[in-house]
């Protein structure tokens, strides 16, 4: 501001019946007592002028306020939205962890030592055995119905258990 006060800025760089975008409300306005003092001596119509330009100002933050504060409040509403509390489906809910209600008890995570593990062993005699044969190389993508096994391996077997029949009505 050198050569010029900042009340002469003030009152040349804004005009109060001009509308301010965006980036004119971020103007910051700082008049010192001198500037102030400059002002009321030249006059009644120069300290009305600016305080019309002041209350211009005011007015149009204030109402750039609201609208951000509208929009604000639009966005949480989006954010707060789950398939729990709206018609939003499930495979739009964001991550969100859920904290255990598990108090730490101190001891490392996983199997503890000089605890013996307990493995679902293979039954010696199954109820049934499914044979599932390779029909093509896994590699080479060359059929294998005609090429005899020479190796089989053997993989875990459950047992099964009948549990009765279904019966529909109809």
């Amino acid at each position: 501001m050198e050569g010029r006060n900042s009340h002469q800025i003030l009152k040349e760089g804004i005009d109060p019946d001009n509308s301010l975008n965006s980036s004119d409300l971020s103007i910051s306005i700082l008049l010192s007592r001198e500037d102030i003092l400059a002002i009321y001596e030249e006059g009644p119509e120069a300290v009305i002028a600016t305080m019309q330009i002041l209350c211009s100002i005011i007015n149009k933050q204030a109402a750039r306020i609201a609208e951000l504060e509208e929009r604000v409040k639009s966005l949480e509403d989006q954010i707060n939205k789950n398939s729990r509390n709206s018609s939003k489906p499930p495979s739009t809910d964001t991550f969100r962890k859920i904290k255990g209600q598990r108090k730490p008890s101190g001891r490392p995570v996983g199997g503890q030592k000089g605890h013996k593990g307990h493995t679902l062993e293979m039954a010696e005699k199954p109820d049934r055995e499914i044979v599932h044969q390779v029909a093509r190389c896994e590699f080479c993508g060359r059929p294998l119905c005609d090429v005899e096994a020479t190796n089989y391996e053997r993989s875990i077997r459950f047992a099964s258990y009948q549990i009765g029949s279904i019966r529909t009505s109809g």
